[in-house]
């Protein structure tokens, strides 16, 4: 991807592409692009919400260079270990509702603190991001909602179509 190619901004909340940006450049080197809005504004987002439209770049993860995001989707998706399959299995079942790490016991049985282990995994990983809302927890205190990015949608996906 070069300045001034327009690409399509992902929301991490759903999947499917909002708006048109144009990107400008990266930012630095922790997976950041500058890109100005249709309005004009300019602002910096993870390149993970970031799709060119090229059917290689599921991974949505390096909008520098898409054959190696594809290698780095299935890189990831080979090294997750069942615990952190469970935590985003049910993350990607929640949709945009997502899920507080306290939800993960009535599902699947795994406790808060082991959920949240295997969710900040994720989250280090770029597959999972705070939603940016809250919910109450059982002890009546406010936590975030967690949800799956694009890229962790796309390391779901090829691990899906691997296990088919």
């Amino acid at each position: 991807m070069k300045s001034g190619d327009v690409v399509t901004l992902v929301s991490g909340l759903d999947p499917s592409p909002t708006e048109p940006v144009t990107f400008i450049r990266l930012v630095d080197g922790k997976g950041r692009a500058l890109v100005r809005t249709t309005s004009g504004g300019e602002i910096t987002v993870p390149c993970s919400l970031l799709d060119d439209g090229h059917p290689t770049s599921g991974a949505r993860s390096r909008v520098d260079d898409v054959v190696t995001s594809r290698w780095a989707a299935e890189q990831v998706a080979d090294q997750l270990r069942e615990s952190q399959w469970t935590v985003l299995d049910a993350l990607v079942s929640a949709g945009d509702r997502g899920l507080l790490d306290h939800e993960h016991e009535d599902l699947h049985g795994m406790g808060q603190d082991s959920a949240g282990k295997r969710r900040g995994e994720l989250l280090a990983l770029g597959l999972v991001a705070d939603s940016g809302l809250k919910r109450v927890t059982p002890r009546e205190r406010r936590a975030v909602v967690w949800v799956v990015t694009a890229r962790g949608r796309a390391v779901w996906q090829h691990h899906r179509r691997g296990a088919a």
